[in-house]
């Protein structure tokens, strides 16, 4: 935490070479997100999670690194899966509308359409248009097949085969993936928050 909030006195001072503030703000996001996320996994209440969920809406803004210019590349899971985290973390702490809007307005800029992030948004705006693709088909799939499904015990038992046999395998080469192996303290937590 210290050294988060050096960087961010010295980001806010000026004393980081231009050529470093894009990384610099980026891994003050990956920081706060991570922040939030160990928080949450050790169980600290929603009245406290809120604000560091505010930390990282603060920089989501100016260090989202896809413009949408070129096709989905690999690297861009791991945003994707941040995407989704900002999403769903949004909706379960009950985040303002204005707030909310922020971080639509953030994957809107990159003009990439996605069932699931576009299913999330609709949660909190009901009229967000849904289309039917997956960027990333492996894992996501599994939730559009349940969110299809229209019986209640079959729904269930898709979500708990995703949960159990799909959704970390298929993290496989995400940035995080195999933390809890490492032998600094790194390790956040895994939580497939869009289930």
């Amino acid at each position: 935490l210290e050294i988060f909030e050096e960087t961010k006195a010295k980001l806010g001072a000026g004393e980081i070479r231009s050529d470093r503030i894009p990384a610099v703000r980026r891994s003050l996001f990956r920081h706060s997100l991570h922040r939030l996320i160990a928080n949450y996994s050790y169980g600290v209440s929603i009245k406290e999670l809120t604000p560091m969920y505010r930390e990282s809406l603060s920089l989501i803004s100016i260090c989202w690194p896809d413009d949408g210019s070129e096709d989905m590349p690999d690297y861009l899971k791991d945003w994707y899966v941040k995407m989704l985290w900002m999403l769903s973390f949004g909706i379960f702490l009950n985040i303002s509308d204005e707030d909310f809007a922020k971080i639509v307005s953030v994957w809107d800029k990159t003009g990439r359409q996605d069932w699931l992030i576009d299913y999330l948004i609709a949660y909190r705006i009901p009229d967000r248009p849904i289309v039917d693709t997956l960027i990333f088909p492996k894992p996501y799939a599994a939730l559009k097949k349940a969110v299809d499904e229209s019986d209640p015990h079959k729904r269930s038992a898709i979500v708990k085969h995703y949960l159990e046999k799909e959704w970390y395998s298929g993290q496989k080469g995400v940035y995080w993936y195999e933390d809890h192996k490492n032998v600094h303290d790194i390790f956040f937590g895994y939580w497939s928050f869009e289930s």
